[in-house]
């Protein structure tokens, strides 16, 4: 029975591992910037939001539960509101020549 438990929590272990490298990939385009090592406060918190919250809850604009109706909010990058607002202050602006993103260097965008 451990044995079970232990490989389900390697199972998990694994599987936010590999969500955390996939957000931080679209964090990454939405930021137009390359984030290395020590991440920055308000990308390391939207990198932990993502990897926890249910992809099928992001974006929910309206739920009715009478015919079991959900609208969802459309946007262009997939992100929540909340996690985009954590991230717009690292957020580099897309120069229509250079479209190449730059290593984040703390204060220097």
């Amino acid at each position: 029975m451990d044995k079970l438990l232990e490989q389900e929590r390697a199972k998990k272990e694994e599987e936010k591992a590999r969500l955390r490298a996939l957000y931080l990939g679209q964090i990454e385009d939405y930021c137009n910037l390359s984030f290395k090592e020590d991440l920055p406060a308000g990308v390391a918190l939207a990198l932990e939001e993502l990897v926890k919250t249910d992809p099928g809850k992001f974006n929910i604009a309206a739920e009715k539960l009478s015919d079991m109706a959900v609208t969802y909010q459309v946007t262009g990058d997939g992100l929540p509101d909340y996690i985009r607002h954590w991230l717009n202050p690292y957020r580099r602006a897309y120069i229509l020549s250079n479209k190449k993103k730059r290593e984040y260097r703390g204060d220097r965008i």
